[in-house]
């Protein structure tokens, strides 16, 4: 009998020592795990700041814009790029067709989108128009712009703005009656002096202008070195996958060169620098 109580004794000892080593395990894995969790929130901060702006954007916007059937042929157009924020909060860049048209009239701005596309342009297409004439020596109030924007697809676009340095071009090229270059897509807001003024989601926009086919994309002035978010996988334990990220400053360009896309990017630092690239040559 006292042996078998001392077999089951020794026994318990072993059982004991065991749990403990794998409670220590678990703890360590359990710390690790903490730690990564941690780091994740810390690193995915400025995304969630980013798609939380977004969509107070959205939340901000007063009325819909108007629904237009598709434009007349024979207007002017031009390729510009938005960000849109997908149901899961995701932010994508989205290529738009913009069509213009100048007319006799009183200086009035007309916009419409088809589809319906949740996006502000009535105050960038106003200046894009003031800086057009202005640049032409043309009085802004002796003729009326239309606008039309078309996008492949319904979607609630966030930075209307940042087409305004496009809508600009599109102006300019309508009153000049000049050729749009379409392997050129350009971002940037417009400024009632003509500079164009700095955007964000500048990589998705790239993204999205490579994969449409664009060769050339032009950003504002020192918007050509982007903030990007590179992804590691972590497996603390077989049943777990995390993926952290890291943020990390690269140029566009090579970016996208390593990507497989061939996109030249270009920095502008007003009207004139921008419609340069397109070819546009202002008179006199």
């Amino acid at each position: 009998m006292a042996s078998a109580s001392k077999i089951a004794i020794a026994l318990l000892c072993v059982a004991l020592v065991v749990s403990l080593g794998l409670n220590a395990l678990y703890m360590q894995a359990l710390g690790q795990l903490s730690g990564i969790v941690e780091q994740l929130e810390k690193e995915n901060r400025h995304l969630r700041e980013v798609v939380m702006h977004l969509n107070a954007t959205l939340q901000r916007m007063q009325s819909s814009p108007t629904v237009a059937p598709s434009p007349p042929e024979g207007w002017k157009w031009i390729y510009a790029v938005a960000v849109y924020v997908d149901r899961s909060g995701e932010p994508h860049g989205i290529v738009l067709k913009m069509h213009g048209s100048i007319t006799p009239g009183e200086g009035r701005i007309f916009v419409a989108t088809t589809p319906k596309i949740g996006i502000e342009l009535q105050e960038p297409a106003e200046t894009a128009f003031n800086v057009a004439c202005s640049l032409l020596g043309i009085n802004e109030s002796q003729y009326d712009f239309h606008l039309v924007v078309e996008a492949p697809m319904s979607v609630n676009v966030v930075d209307g703005p940042s087409a305004g340095s496009a809508i600009t071009v599109l102006a300019v090229a309508t009153l000049l009656d000049a050729e749009i270059n379409h392997t050129i897509v350009s971002t940037g807001t417009i400024n009632p002096d003509g500079t164009i003024g700095k955007v964000g989601g500048v990589y998705y926009k790239a993204l999205a202008s490579a994969e449409a086919g664009a060769k050339t994309f032009t950003v504002p002035r020192g918007q050509s070195i982007v903030v990007v978010a590179i992804p590691k996988t972590y497996h603390p334990a077989p049943w777990v996958t995390i993926t952290t990220y890291t943020f990390k400053e690269v140029n566009l360009q090579e970016y996208l060169q390593e990507k497989g896309y061939s996109l030249k990017v270009a920095e502008v630092k007003n009207i004139q620098d921008l419609l340069a690239i397109y070819g546009i040559k202002l008179p006199g």
